[in-house]
């Protein structure tokens, strides 16, 4: 008797392959019997076996690759005993086999693939959903200047009020105007940076303009200008 030692059809394709070698088997045997509910019955337990493992140790390619391999030779072995068990000697081709065994495994390994994409469809539509969140705040964008302030713009600006959006931006173009040779730094970026650097404005009102006047190192005063152009 030509044993099959091993079906890759089966491995694949699990108890689907039966509809390919069905006309080799038994016409008597049942379904349940011929494709083998064994089958899926050690595709369950390694699937509970990976729920296991993940728990105790996390999420693991390792783990996922060696569950997957583990499964395919199980099917195919079973696959294998089933099919020799049930199957018609009278008129068995091993040629026909194999063409039914391609197949199969073809058809097992297109499914494999298509309820792989399904299976992570929910995590590739959050990470579309935070890149448009992402996207999304990155169009409010706020305009960014550093820089020094000379001697000069204190000599003639002294008592010079800085509350109002007119009254900054009227100060900061009498710095540009009186110290021209300073070190100007000039930039966009988004709120998230902004809440890095100044925490204190994570609850700032835009509609306001902010500058801030510091101490360098040095002992030379700068000054941090924020304004909003986007929303």
């Amino acid at each position: 008797m030509d044993k099959i030692v091993f079906s890759w059809g089966y491995a694949f394709g699990g108890v689907i392959a039966f509809l390919f070698h069905r006309n080799q088997v038994r016409q008597d045997i049942k379904f349940r019997k011929s494709a083998g509910v064994d089958i899926l019955g050690w595709g369950i337990l390694l699937g509970l076996i990976n729920r296991i493992t993940t728990h105790l140790i996390g999420d693991s390619l390792f783990l996922a690759v060696i569950q997957t391999i583990a499964l395919c030779a199980i099917w195919g072995f079973v696959g294998a005993w089933r099919f020799n068990k049930f199957r018609i000697e009278e008129g068995f081709s091993r040629q026909v086999w194999r063409k039914r065994e391609i197949y199969a495994s073809i058809t097992g390994i297109l499914l494999w693939i298509v309820f792989t994409i399904i299976s992570m469809l929910p995590a590739l539509t959050n990470t579309t959903n935070d890149n448009v969140s992402a996207l999304g705040q990155q169009t409010e964008l706020y305009f960014v200047e550093n820089s020094y302030v000379c001697d000069k713009f204190f000599e003639v600006s002294a008592g010079m009020p800085i509350e109002t959006n007119e009254q900054i931006a009227n100060a900061v173009e009498r710095i540009h105007i009186y110290c021209p040779e300073e070190r100007i730094v000039q930039d966009t970026t988004v709120l998230s940076t902004i809440d890095a650097v100044f925490p204190q404005l994570k609850d700032w009102n835009w509609d306001n303009d902010f500058i801030h006047t510091y101490q360098t190192e040095n002992g030379r005063t700068a000054y941090y200008y924020i304004k909003q152009i986007a929303k």
